[in-house]
This record gives structure tokens, C-alpha cells and sequence, in this order.
């Protein structure tokens, strides 16, 4: 794991294609803002582990894939 620190409005580039940066810091909550192709899935870690504990057969695509489609298409 890399680990970073970053001040208000620094940005942080993932790859070619995906750009996170820091919109606010307010005590001990970083608000992020995150610039990426729609391909590209981005979920926040307890939305993932929530949706695979409630449909297991979707544990795969929530949590891997890079796709929206596949975690749209999973029965909810």
C-alpha cells in the first residue's frame, strides 16, 4: 500500500486515467473529489462488502470488476 499525504486542492494521479483530488479537510473527514471514465467503477468500500453480504452471487462484481454495467445488472 502506498501511502500519501495531500493538502486542499492537491491531486493525486492514478494511471492515465483516473484523477483524485482533495476538495476539503475538516477535521477528521477528507472530502475527495474523483475524475475517471465511466468504465471504471468506483464504489465506497462499505457499499461494496454491503452489497456482497445481501447477494452473494454480486460479491464478485462489487468488490472487482471495472465495470458499471456488471454491478447494475446484478439483481438487487
Amino acid at each position: 500500500m502506498l501511502v500519501l499525504s495531500r493538502k486542499k486542492n492537491q491531486v493525486l494521479r492514478i494511471g492515465d486515467e483516473v484523477i483524485l483530488k482533495v476538495i476539503e479537510v475538516r477535521g477528521g473527514v477528507v472530502r475527495l473529489g474523483i475524475d475517471a471514465p465511466n468504465h471504471i467503477s468506483i464504489l465506497r468500500g462499505e457499499l461494496a462488502i454491503s452489497m456482497a453480504e445481501e447477494r452473494p452471487e454480486c460479491a464478485e462484481d462489487a468488490c472487482s470488476t471495472t465495470s458499471r454495467k456488471a454491478i447494475s445488472a446484478c439483481p438487487r
